[in-house]
């Protein structure tokens, strides 16, 4: 029996010991659950095995032991992987499974250097409660052997008590075999030394996706000599999994973080940040809505479908062709996608970034056209061609950040199709009935543009920086004009209408210089879609108009 204050203490330290043991049981539960429905959706037949799930346990920082069983018959061997890249002077450790007719490992949860044997029966793991003696368990009449062919590129280390190799490449490039033995079983890792990853880039950093759909993202790294494997990870594989190709499988509405590592020793990562949501299918939507409602397209590309509107489904029913909504005065705007794009679930996707650009040219190394400034850094005063887009003192925007939040939020919005009517009633319309309306101050331009809507659904604004130039990058990648920034176009392209031509527009954009504000696109004879022109506050002419633009509340 327990007594005095060594008792109490003794009661207190297992009452701990007990409940911890608990909650590693249940953590090593939903561990198993997860990987259980990783290889369901792979169409992979075996269960998970206990190594996978204290594999797991141990990232997470849990101490296991693995005890090796006496007397078992091991059957072969094999490697995690059997082919490997990794950085000049780097790093890779690879486990070595054991295969036999049964687990040649006991495998014991230590808590306060005491010993709690895992079992996993049926698919239920549990621990025993009762502390275990592992003393004289562990077989050491065979052991685990390793040689590098070639030990200038790079060498092993065995590590018998966890069944690992370490590979440690040196400053040297090439291929090599790694020869891995135990007793009579051989098995061999060809590992590639390359350039150390230096830059890691991922195509999107945001992405939505409908219940049910895939979304293959992409990963890049710098130099182009290094390594281009990856580790890919989900923070929670019940809302999304993802694959070794980065293709994720949306699975139930939610928010999850997706990560990519690096392979090659060089610890670098991104992240994606995927909303999953269920959308009713975009061609069911002719009728004016009640609400906003969620859609979907055949891609699973998410799309805000604002109350009082409709979608014209004769005009589109992909992103990429310009989703068009009308209104009950057939007024008309085009959702303009931002963050992740897909155009086929067998494609990688594409990534439309919101942001102020400078050069409609330049590109990252995954493709994604670059902007000077984007909607991380929308506060900071940045100047392009003398213009910059304020968001506090001196704004011409409505609320810049409220559109800013509220594009990246609901991945998306939408631009007037056509350049601002008058109509009937002197109010702002935006419909092939009506022409251009020009001869017209900055003021009257600004003034009739926020006042289009102020709903519960939707806010309307004067056109400003982000949205005229992500407009630009949505017609570049998905008409075919790749130039079309640089361009004096006219007509309708991705469903938007004259962007580049034959009248400037307003914009809340500001100058730096003595007129202080700024037009966009060209004219017949002069300049192209992304020109910037300064305006007075006197200013307005036959050729000088404006567009609206509006974003989901």
């Amino acid at each position: 029996m327990l007594t005095g204050e060594n008792g109490l203490i003794n009661k207190s330290l297992e009452t701990k010991i007990q409940t911890e043991i608990g909650e590693i049981e249940e953590r090593a539960n939903l561990i198993y659950s997860n990987k259980l429905m990783e290889k369901i959706e792979e169409n992979l037949k075996d269960k998970p095995a206990i190594q996978e799930i204290v594999e797991q346990l141990e990232k997470e920082g849990y101490k296991i032991e693995a005890v090796a069983v006496s007397d078992i018959k091991i059957t072969d061997i094999s490697l995690e992987k059997e082919r490997v890249s990794i950085g000049k002077g780097q790093t890779n450790t690879i486990r070595v499974i054991l295969e036999s007719l049964s687990e040649p490992y006991n495998y014991y949860v230590v808590i306060d250097s005491k010993y709690y044997k895992m079992n996993l029966n049926n698919g239920t793991v549990t621990i025993d409660r009762v502390e275990s003696n592992i003393s004289d368990t562990e077989d050491k009449e065979t052991i685990l052997m390793a040689k590098s062919e070639d030990e200038t590129i790079a060498t092993v280390e065995v590590d018998n008590e966890n069944n690992t190799i370490r590979i440690t490449s040196s400053e040297k490039t090439g291929i090599v075999r790694i020869t891995v033995t135990y007793g009579s079983y051989v098995k061999t890792c060809e590992v590639k030394v390359c350039d150390t990853t230096e830059e890691l880039e991922i195509n999107s950093v945001r992405a939505r996706i409908a219940t049910g759909y895939t979304r293959w993202l992409l990963a890049t790294t710098k130099p182009e000599s290094a390594s281009q494997e990856f580790d890919w990870s989900s923070s929670d594989t019940s809302i999304a999994t993802v694959n070794n190709k980065g293709i994720i499988t949306a699975k139930r509405p939610g928010k999850v973080i997706i990560t990519v590592k690096t392979t090659d020793g060089s610890n670098l990562e991104k992240t994606c940040e995927v909303t999953i949501e269920d959308g009713v299918d975009i061609e069911t939507l002719t009728d004016y809505q009640k609400e906003n409602v969620v859609a979907k397209d055949e891609n699973g590309n998410l799309i805000i479908i604002p109350g009082n509107f409709k979608v014209l489904t004769s005009e589109a029913t992909k992103i990429e062709e310009g989703i068009v909504i009308q209104d009950e005065i057939e007024n008309e705007f085009v959702w303009v996608p931002v963050d992740s794009v897909s155009t086929g679930t067998k494609k990688v996707a594409d990534d439309i970034r919101l942001g102020r650009y400078e050069d409609f040219g330049i590109k990252s190394a995954s493709g994604n056209y670059v902007p000077k400034q984007d909607a991380y850094n929308y506060k900071e005063k940045i100047t392009i061609l003398n213009c910059q887009e304020l968001v506090d003192n001196g704004a011409l925007a409505k609320d810049l950040e409220a559109f800013i939040n509220n594009t990246r939020k609901y991945g998306g919005y939408y631009i007037a199709r056509y350049e601002a009517g008058e109509g009937d009633d002197g109010k702002a319309v935006s419909s092939r009935k009506k022409s251009s309306w020009v001869d017209i101050y900055y003021y009257e331009a600004k003034r009739l543009s926020a006042n289009m809507y102020n709903n519960d659904f939707v806010e309307s604004d004067l056109i400003n920086s982000y949205s005229w130039d992500t407009a630009l990058i949505f017609i570049q990648k998905y008409s075919g004009i790749t130039d079309y920034a640089d361009r004096r176009e006219t007509g309708i392209v991705c469903n938007i209408s004259s962007m580049g031509c034959p009248n400037y527009e307003f914009s809340t954009e500001t100058s730096l210089g003595t007129n202080r504000y700024v037009s966009r696109g060209g004219h017949y004879n002069n300049n192209s879609a992304k020109i910037r022109y300064t305006r007075g506050s006197d200013e307005k002419y036959n050729f000088l108009t404006f567009r609206p633009i509006i974003y989901i509340k």
